[in-house]
Parts: structure tokens; sequence; C-alpha cells
């Protein structure tokens, strides 16, 4: 009875050990895609008008804020 057992163990566990090595199989990658899938994966995506020199604040200074006259400050308690 425990040979039986054993031998029956065994062969489950060299089953178990095949359908793994099969499902690595299918899920490997050779280098190449490897490389092409890391490239495109790390590949920095920038917009188009990224590469063109244009300072951040005018060099007369920010604009204006839109709007009308400024509003009075009046602190006095009524």
């Amino acid at each position: 009875m425990a040979r039986f057992l054993t031998d029956m163990i065994g062969r489950m566990a060299a089953h178990i050990a095949s359908e793994i090595r099969k499902r690595d199989a299918c899920t490997r990658l050779d280098a190449a895609t490897w490389q092409t899938r890391m490239a495109r994966r790390n590949k920095r995506r920038r917009p188009p008008e990224a590469g063109a020199l244009i300072p951040a604040i005018p060099p007369r200074g920010p604009p204006p804020l839109a709007g009308g006259a400024e509003a009075p400050l009046d602190f006095s308690d009524r």
C-alpha cells in the first residue's frame, strides 16, 4: 500500500512539473521580443511642442490677469 501511494505521488508530481514546463514554454519570450517590449514601455512620450525652446515667463513679465479695474480695499468696520 505504501509503495502504491509513493508511486502515485511521484506520478502526480511529475505530471504537475510537466504542466508547469508547458505553461512556462508558452509564456517565455525570446530576447528580441523582450527588448522590443521593454523599449516600447520605457519610451518617453513627449508632446510635439516639448522640443521648442520657449521661455516659461515672457521677458516683459507675466501678462496681467483678465478682468476689470482693481476692487477697492476697504477694511473699515461699518
